[in-house]
């Protein structure tokens, strides 16, 4: 990584982390009813994601090395949905099934799958239905399924 990008990162770092002081002084202001306390703590969430990605591109000179993690897919599924949910129109839910734990990298898997929830999304478009699903027994498979004219 050049000098350019490795100072674009770290305006992009500080940016966030001043979104991050900001969104925890709502929380702490309070006043916020339920379904907005919600939104607030999705928002925090993917701000506290975000801030994590840029740090570690900020501290490696390329795509960050990482070790495999230990990841419940099911709790993985189910904040991404929640997130997606939260800022569509339409309906994005998470269907019942199996909780199934795997070692491979979180945040790639993350992104795989919240790239596959927002193409689900867009397909159905702003009324519609995007369902997500784990299913497999040995071999977990992730399901998106979407109501869209494709």
């Amino acid at each position: 990584m050049d000098t350019g990008e490795t100072a674009l990162l770290h305006d992009i770092a500080h940016e966030v982390a001043t979104l991050s002081a900001l969104v925890a002084a709502v929380r702490v202001q309070g006043g916020l009813d339920a379904a907005a306390g919600e939104h607030m703590r999705l928002v925090e969430r993917e701000v506290d994601l975000l801030l994590d990605l840029v740090g570690c591109c900020c501290a490696t000179s390329g795509l960050p090395d990482e070790d495999d993690d230990v990841v419940d897919l099911r709790e993985l599924l189910a904040e991404v949905v929640a997130g997606r949910h939260a800022a569509s129109r339409g309906s994005v839910t998470l269907r019942p099934g199996p909780g199934m734990v795997v070692r491979t990298r979180a945040r790639v898997l993350r992104r795989l799958v919240t790239n596959l929830v927002d193409n689900a999304v867009r397909a159905a478009g702003p009324a519609g239905r995007v369902e997500v699903e784990l299913v497999g027994t040995d071999v977990p498979r992730v399901r998106v399924l979407d109501d869209g004219p494709g």
